[in-house]
Parts: structure tokens; sequence; C-alpha cells
């Protein structure tokens, strides 16, 4: 089976040798690396070149253009593969990463997404803590909390041809995104509760698994009030645009309901009380509530 991982590099030059080493030593799969690189000012692009002198890694250069748009363009650049795989420039992957994915994938044509625990590490990859994707995860939950971590994520061909159709004008982040159009096309979605990836944890990472309380909770309100109001519904929207054909019947209510409840009372009814505070794993709390109240959410 061919994989093509799919790498965005930004100043990564600190870890990035035994991450390449790390994709190459996958066992049992023919793996090939696309990596765009975000607008690099170190030596990051050097790496990158000797590496594509041995091995099948190919590389382009970009305005920066941040992680979310980075790989969004990598899919769209994305050549012909069997599977393909989201792939950070600090982490390090088990030699089993992929095999135990597409062992997951393999008996699914239509379009399929599989993704992971996490083993998180220091900088020096000594242990912290496994961190698990709940496994009662359905699009109710996606549309409000995102549980996925690309870098675990590994998806067939059938979805990046439904992924390559529409790029949103609109997205918070690429592992979010394609994990709620999997689920809003009735895709399959495997949850995997062992980890298989070193999820390095340094000053550098862009995101990380933890955040200081303050921080949360000002990224909280912010997302909640400040400027970025209506994210839920900006998603939804661009789910309409982009995929109002393939979308299910039984996913569209949903989807409807957070594209028009600020000027909707009947869709504020729906999201408030019907499906989303009945199911055993909801993410919707006080504020949520109140923010969905105030058309800010």
């Amino acid at each position: 089976m061919k994989v093509q991982v799919l790498m965005s590099t930004y100043n990564g030059e600190r870890y990035l040798e035994p991450q390449l080493k790390s994709l190459f030593n996958q066992k049992d799969v023919d793996v090939c690396v696309l990596v765009r690189d975000d607008g690099s000012t170190d030596a990051t692009i050097d790496i990158l070149h000797a590496w594509s002198l041995s091995h099948d890694l190919d590389y382009y250069q970009g305005e920066n253009l941040k992680p979310a748009r980075s790989f969004m363009h990598l899919i769209s650049q994305a050549g012909e593969a069997d599977y393909y795989a989201f792939c950070d420039q600090d982490d390090v992957w088990d030699d089993d990463k992929l095999m135990m994915a597409i062992h997951a994938l393999k008996d699914h044509k239509e379009p399929a997404l599989y993704m992971s625990a996490t083993k998180i590490v220091d900088e020096n990859l000594h242990y912290i803590e496994t961190k698990s994707v709940n496994t009662y995860h359905t699009l109710e939950n996606a549309m409000i909390k995102n549980e996925a971590t690309g870098c675990t994520q590994v998806f067939n061909d059938a979805l990046l041809k439904v992924m390559q159709r529409y790029t949103p004008s609109f997205i918070k982040m690429h592992d979010s995104w394609i994990t709620r159009v999997t689920y809003a096309i009735g895709g399959f979605v495997y949850i995997d509760d062992h980890a298989y990836i070193n999820y390095r944890q340094h000053g550098d990472n862009v995101l990380g698994y933890k955040e200081p309380k303050l921080k949360k909770l000002l990224g909280q309100l912010k997302e909640a009030f400040g400027d970025h109001v209506r994210i839920r519904q900006n998603i939804a929207l661009e789910l309409l645009q982009g995929y109002s054909d393939l979308i299910t019947p039984e996913a569209m209510p949903l989807i409807k309901a957070f594209s028009d409840y600020p000027t909707n009372k009947a869709s504020k009814r729906y999201l408030l009380h019907d499906p989303l505070l009945k199911t055993p794993y909801s993410n919707i709390n006080k504020r949520i509530r109140l923010a969905i109240r105030l058309n800010k959410f």
C-alpha cells in the first residue's frame, strides 16, 4: 500500500530530521512524503533538499499561510496514493503507525478517516502521558469541540477526492474540518484508543496539548464572545456550500440549524434542546448555551 505523508514545515530545523527518519522507517508500507514549507527562514529547506536527494520526498515553498491553510494546500497538491496522512514536523512516529491505520481502513471503499490517541512527550521524547480521543464521537460533538489531532489522521483516496473538491474560505484547523466533512457525508470514522505517535511538546509548538488555565479561559471567552463570533455558523455554512449534495439526511438538520440559528428561533431551540443536550457525551455547557442565545457561538 502506498501512503503519501503530507507535512507542513515552518522553521523546523531543530526536530525535523528525527521525524523524517521515523517516516521512512515505517513497516510494511510504501511511503512517499510531500512537504509544503510555510515560509521558513532557518535551515529547514536545506534539510528537505538533502533528504529529497536520497528518499522519496518532494517539497515546495510558499507564503506563510499558517497550519490550517498550509495543510489544505497540501491536500490540493496531493499525488496518487492509496492513503494519505497528515504529519507535523516535530513528532516521532512509531514504526507501525501507518500500518495500524491502514489495517483499520482497508475494508472501507467509502470516504474513511482514522485518528488515534497520542503519546505526549517532552522535547527530549520523555513520556508524559497518553491522550485519547473520546470514543463517543459524533457530528454533534465534532461541531462543538475538535477532538481530532491532525498528526494522527490517516485517510483513504476516496476521502481525499471529497476534500479536493472544495476549499473553505473560513477554516479553524484542517483536522477539525476533515473530521466534520467525513461525519457530514456519512463517511467511516475509526478512533483508535492506542497511540503510535510521540507528540512532542516544546516551547515552539504552534498548538500544544495543554495551555495555562488563564490562557485557555481567555481563548474560550474570545471564541464565544470576541472577534470570532458565530464560528460554528460559519463552519456549517461552509459545509453547505461545499457538500450540500453529499450531506446525509441525518446530518442535514443539525448543519442547517447551526447555519441559521442567529435568525431562526426554531434552529436555536434545536441546538439548545435537541439533540445535543441528550447525548451521553456533550460539550455544551453554560457558556456555550449563553453564547447561542446571544447569537455569538
